[in-house]
């Protein structure tokens, strides 16, 4: 993936399409290579989409913008390219797109006149059908520039949208495609190992693998259940099972949800209400407790709980999330469609009602709670989406 952005100056436009299962490495991949990218000073432009960004017109190409870091002599074709995504309700509409083109089209030629630049999209399959249309074009108009476009996604999904990027793509790029496929015995053993801290018997790591299907990320959810449950023992510096591998009930999702098990009633009430926020920041603590439907005092302890044990992380200044969104999805579908809907409710009502008092209100997750209660029609909701596109 490296070299492809090191040869790119000399094919042009190459695209890499990385895919593979929840869990498999996807995200760390893409991670990795933006770091030693921008270790080596190209240009990486970055964004990673989930089911809310879906519902947010250009939000993807908005996001991928935003995270370029550029020079002075670039920060202002940078700053129109953002200005011109921003949605116009009194101009044409194929004029708007026409302009947005233009300048996300200008901001990449200049980018990539004296460096070879790379745009790494994660979770493609959620990006919304706007910045999939949008990057068709400009990808095209810039197909001779020393361009990189890394892509990951789920395996086994079908979003139309995004498979006719591809398409339309490969029609005037160099298209590579990546599947990580689950690893190897030999690299299982380790990952347990490293779990474990001591080495491991053969049985042992063939068992893990074959409840994980070689996923990495279960890998280590399954081994961490076992030494938990006390399945584990160490004979002679090597760790073996404790019991016959037919006596262990523990399947890839119940190893993910053992993440939780462990804890207190009340905490694991409030890890279900963080999974209907998805990501939540220390100042909607009483919001929090209403969805948990607990006192304030137990949240607190709660949630220092949920972040002790690792389950729940700090992301920069955008709040805290689940330390992996495999955990989230586990939660989440934990609680019934109709009561999510409830808490959706709930959710959007307290942020439009401090939004109606002028507090500060994220309006890329009032939009999500809103698309996930709100009737068909409902006018606020409609006018939240649309604005939440605008951003």
């Amino acid at each position: 993936m490296l070299d492809c952005v090191d040869h790119a100056p000399a094919t042009g436009l190459v695209v890499v399409q990385v895919s593979g299962e929840p869990g498999i490495g996807k995200t760390s991949l893409l991670a990795e290579i933006a770091r030693r990218l921008r270790e080596r000073h190209r240009g990486v432009l970055a964004s990673a989409s989930d089911v809310l960004g879906k519902r947010i017109p250009y939000g993807a190409v908005v996001a991928l913008i935003r995270s370029l870091s550029v020079p002075p002599p670039l920060d202002k074709i940078r700053t129109d390219a953002l200005a011109a995504l921003e949605i116009s309700v009194t101009e044409d509409s194929g004029a708007w797109f026409g302009r947005a083109c233009d300048r996300v089209v200008r901001l990449l030629t200049e980018l990539t006149a004296t460096r070879p630049a790379a745009l790494l999209i994660d979770d493609l399959d959620h990006v919304d059908d706007d910045s999939l249309a949008l990057l068709t074009l400009v990808l095209r108009r810039v197909s001779a520039a020393p361009l990189v476009l890394i892509t990951a996604s789920r395996s086994h999904t079908s979003e139309p949208g995004a498979e006719s990027l591809l398409d339309r793509v490969e029609q005037h790029a160099e298209v590579m495609r990546i599947d990580l496929a689950p690893l190897s015995g030999a690299d299982v053993a380790r990952i347990v190992e490293a779990v474990l801290q001591t080495a491991v018997d053969e049985g042992l790591a063939r068992e893990v693998q074959q409840r994980s299907d070689g996923n990495p990320f279960f890998v280590t959810e399954i081994a961490r259940s076992l030494r938990e449950l006390d399945l584990v023992t160490v004979d002679g510096n090597r760790a073996r099972l404790a019991v016959s591998p037919d006596a262990i009930r523990l399947t890839r999702r119940e190893a993910v949800l053992r993440r939780v098990a462990p804890l207190e009633n009340d905490t694991r009430l409030v890890a279900r209400a963080v999974a209907v926020f998805r990501r939540v920041r220390l100042d909607q603590i009483s919001l929090l407790a209403r969805v948990a439907s607990l006192p304030e005092e137990t949240v607190v302890a709660a949630f220092d709980e949920l972040l002790r044990a690792h389950i729940v992380v700090h992301d920069d200044d955008r709040g805290y999330r689940f330390s992996h969104a495999l955990v989230g999805e586990a939660l989440y579908h934990e609680v019934g469609p109709a009561q999510r809907r409830h808490l959706h409710s709930l959710i959007s009502a307290r942020l439009l009602e401090d939004r109606a008092h002028g507090l500060p209100v994220d309006l890329l997750q009032l939009a999500w709670h809103l698309a996930e209660s709100a009737a068909p029609g409902d006018r606020v909701a409609v006018g939240v989406l649309a604005e939440a596109a605008s951003l």
